[in-house]
């Protein structure tokens, strides 16, 4: 008995240096992250001290004068809408109250822990977000390619707009409009989600189209074409089977 009581006296010793030893290292880390927005704020201040000179400067130019004292009295206008929207002590408080937080939370090394702990969380959901979790369902593989500009502003397979600019989606000849799927460059890796909105494509030997942007993230749209893997949220046949993980399979 007395050796089993000095056994958890010794993890107890351990687990308490290891404790004081993570405590040390987010203080250290607490104070690099209070500098670093410290110096943020002072960057953000310093370039709204050189717009506001700047601006200044213009309304003395003589042939600039009539504009500037026209948007100058816009501005004017927003900053009354802004002080009578009390948005002004508003943003005191709020600079108050996270200036109260930061000294609760140099005083405190349980809220120092919480708060790393929620931000290693963030990290992890923004490095491995909800919408990658599986399981995905191998369809097929094969050769992508994309298209764009000679389509852009003409409806899709589900009356979707095609437009120009950063969106995710690929046309497929079978697989159900409206439905997400996973998509992997099986050269490199690198995996995008893609909304099947379309239909095609019409060349032989080619299995999916790529909007310009999907395929940019691919890292298919210099050569045009890719060896790409298709994974699925559900099974559409019997021969589907579930994998794992971000880059699966």
């Amino acid at each position: 008995m007395h050796e089993i009581l000095k056994g958890n006296m010794k993890i107890h010793k351990l687990f308490g240096k290891i404790l004081s030893a993570a405590d040390t290292i987010l203080d250290i880390l607490w104070e690099l992250f209070r500098k670093l927005f410290a110096g943020l704020f002072k960057i953000i201040a310093a370039v709204l001290t050189m717009i506001h000179g700047g601006w200044k400067f213009l309304g003395d130019i003589p042939f600039l004068h009539t504009p500037w004292r026209f948007i100058d009295r816009i501005f004017e206008f927003i900053g009354k809408v802004f002080r009578g929207l009390m948005l002004e002590q508003l943003w005191r408080f709020f600079l108050d109250t996270c200036e109260s937080t930061a000294d609760f939370i140099s005083g405190s090394n349980f809220a120092k822990r919480v708060l790393f702990v929620l931000l290693l969380f963030l990290a992890l959901l923004f490095w491995y977000p909800p919408s990658w979790w599986g399981p995905w369902y191998y369809y097929e593989e094969g050769t992508a390619s994309w298209y764009g500009p000679n389509f852009y502003f003409n409806r899709t397979a589900n009356g979707d707009l095609f437009l120009p600019g950063p969106f995710m989606t690929a046309a497929h000849k079978t697989l159900p409009l409206g439905i997400t799927v996973k998509v992997k460059n099986a050269e490199t890796g690198k995996c995008v989600l893609v909304k099947i909105n379309d239909r095609g494509p019409f060349v032989r030997g080619r299995i999916l189209d790529l909007s310009k942007f999907a395929a940019w993230r691919l890292g298919i749209l210099k050569k045009g074409t890719g060896k790409i893997i298709i994974y699925t949220r559900k099974p559409y046949s019997t021969k589907q089977t579930p994998v794992y993980g971000r880059n699966s399979r």
